[in-house]
């Protein structure tokens, strides 16, 4: 048997076991954490797609990875030449579109004012209005007050959820809540790299291991 055929195929299994493992678990955390912000779809109103967005984008590329990676384990093991170029194929392309938005979402992160700008004027309408939604966004990110610390210390700024505390969270939320969307735009282009990575390499192997479908036993 052929090195690339007999490690080649063994190889495959791994990883598309692992991608397949990987897939699963970017649609459960994603679907845990969707559900988590569900409630805030009408509380914030133009600033909830931006909670939204990284737990869509995880189920929606767990769901790619587990359907790739189903398809490219029935391809070693049904010893289908076919189904492997056609899981190469779409490796590739796949390969491709991650990559562009990686590209993407870093010339964002790199280019603060085609975006931040905005995200502050919907984050200072939200403060204006006040309610739920201002408690919502100090407790989760741990922030205190739009620009600055206000007067009178609310709830949810306080550790301890106690009015009027003497240590509030020091970061004011307007930039709490830039760091919290340019992270966000990190971690898609860091997901969207790595695993462009291991699909280029899935690709590779399952070119290989079709070419040498005949010397398997």
């Amino acid at each position: 048997m052929g090195c690339c055929s007999g490690i080649g195929r063994f190889l495959l299994f791994a990883l598309n076991i692992s991608t397949f493992l990987i897939g699963l678990a970017f649609i459960i955390v994603g679907v845990v954490y969707l559900v988590g912000v569900a409630e805030l779809t009408d509380k914030l109103d133009e600033i909830s797609s931006l909670f939204e967005v990284i737990p869509i984008l995880l189920i929606v590329v767990g769901c790619i990875v587990f359907l790739i990676s189903f398809f490219g384990c029935c391809g070693a093991w049904r010893r289908n030449s076919c189904m492997l170029l056609t899981y190469a194929t779409i490796l590739i392309i796949i390969l491709l579109l991650q990559i562009a938005l990686a590209i993407y979402a870093f010339v964002k992160v790199n280019n603060p004012e085609d975006w931040q700008t905005e995200l502050s004027q919907a984050l200072r309408e939200v403060f204006n209005t006040g309610g739920d939604p201002v408690d919502f966004i100090q407790e989760t990110l741990q922030c205190c007050g739009f620009v600055e610390t206000p007067a009178t210390i609310p709830a949810s700024c306080c550790p301890s959820g106690e009015v009027g505390c003497t240590n509030p969270f020091q970061e004011v939320c307007d930039i709490a809540f830039r760091d919290f969307v340019s992270d966000s735009m990190n971690i898609i282009a860091i997901v969207a790299i790595s695993l462009a990575a291991i699909e280029f390499i899935g690709s590779i192997i399952a070119v290989c291991v079709a070419r040498k479908r005949d010397e398997w036993v």
